[in-house]
């Protein structure tokens, strides 16, 4: 069996996962610190060491930088507006990412994002501010095919891009083979044309830190404000972190209610559904009553009309009878009376014609009552 982690240790996990996804930056990076200025200039060197060496290997070619540099200039008027509100922010960015579709459509095989060629059109505006002079130097002179412009280290791409800063307020203006400040230096507009404008801040937090300059010197040195600032967020993360801990203890503290309320929540949603079953055994109970009511108003209604008929054989049959009676009755009466001189029945299709003698007084001779009486029988 695994051995269970001690509550405190897990706390302390969940702690430093919850730091790590709020700032970024490894829990020993904060936490262990024992005082030693040089351990962390050391990182601090190991990290922009880090961070040239892999944008070295991703740098662009030469060709492609060059027609990168002539892609940003033919957008001119919509990367480098004045215009800060939220449709200009628009445009810039829907401008940035044409270029982007156009050099991948062009070479394909290169694994290319819009961080990537931002960040080579700022590292080009930098390197044009850091070598104004060498620059200046090249760009006067006209005879492409001199010695000089053989021995030029920039691209044709790179001079392009400094005669264009050149004609821009706010940077430097090339008059008369020489340099002048124009517009009181305003770094401002000068900060729009290399891409880092206020509006694009929100856009670049993760990439700011991060422009490299080629100076076309084999070692770079090291700027003097970069390490105090990274100090100074060092220091803003230290002091942010008591209020990141109290938010995690006030999240902690507010879980056990958020328990009991998913838990009420959750009776309250069993209560719920018991009551729908309720609901719908009810109606259907009802349902079934109904069809029910139905079904015995259907066979009442048979049984009511099936009376009716019989009630009317009865009469039907009570009728004949008391007529069949009546007819017996007749027949009787006309076979059994004796004063009718003469009574005619038609039995079997015969007809019998009985004559009863004129003397009354020789009825005890004949067994029947008539002495010589004479029965004619006619077809």
């Amino acid at each position: 069996m695994s051995e269970k982690v001690p509550l405190e240790k897990r706390r302390k996990m969940a702690l430093e996962d919850v730091l790590k996804a709020t700032t970024g930056i490894a829990p020993e990076d904060i936490f262990e610190d024992n005082g030693s200025d040089e351990k962390v200039e050391q990182k601090e060197d190991n990290a922009l060491t880090f961070n040239t060496e892999k944008k070295r290997r991703t740098r662009l070619p030469r060709r492609i930088r060059d027609e990168l540099f002539e892609l940003v200039l033919q957008k001119e008027h919509e990367l480098f507006i004045d215009d800060v509100t939220q449709s200009g922010n628009l445009r810039k960015r829907m401008a940035w990412n044409e270029i982007l579709l156009s050099i991948i459509t062009n070479h394909p095989e290169l694994p290319l994002t819009l961080g990537m060629i931002r960040r080579t059109w700022r590292g080009v505006v930098a390197k044009i501010r850091a070598n104004r002079s060498r620059f200046q130097a090249y760009c006067s002179n006209t005879n492409e095919s001199s010695e000089i412009m053989k021995d030029c280290p920039f691209s044709k791409g790179e001079l392009n891009v400094f005669r264009w800063l050149s004609k821009r307020p706010g940077f430097c203006c090339y008059q008369n083979n020489g340099l002048e400040e124009v517009d009181g230096g305003n770094s401002a507009i000068a900060q729009d044309y290399a891409g880092v404008s206020e509006s694009d801040r929100e856009y670049e937090s993760e990439e700011r830190e991060n422009d490299v300059i080629e100076s076309g010197r084999t070692k770079r040195k090291r700027k003097l404000g970069e390490i105090p600032s990274v100090r100074n967020d060092m220091t803003s993360i230290r002091t942010e972190i008591p209020c990141t801990r109290g938010e995690v203890s006030f999240v902690r503290n507010e879980v056990p209610s958020l328990r009991g309320e998913i838990s009420s929540a959750s009776s309250d949603m069993y209560s719920a559904q018991m009551v729908l079953m309720e609901a719908s055994s009810i109606i259907e109970r009802m349902s079934f009553m109904r069809e029910t009511r139905t079904l015995l108003q259907a066979m009442h209604s048979v049984m009511m009309r099936h009376m009716q008929i019989s009630e009317q054989i009865d009469e039907k049959l009570a009728v004949l009878i008391a007529n069949q009676g009546n007819r017996l009755n007749s027949n009787q009466q006309a076979l059994d009376s004796p004063q009718y001189g003469a009574a005619q029945g038609h039995l079997g299709g015969f007809t019998v014609h009985v004559v009863q003698p004129r003397n009354s007084t020789n009825n005890s001779s004949s067994p029947s009552g008539f002495s010589s009486a004479k029965v004619k029988t006619e077809e």
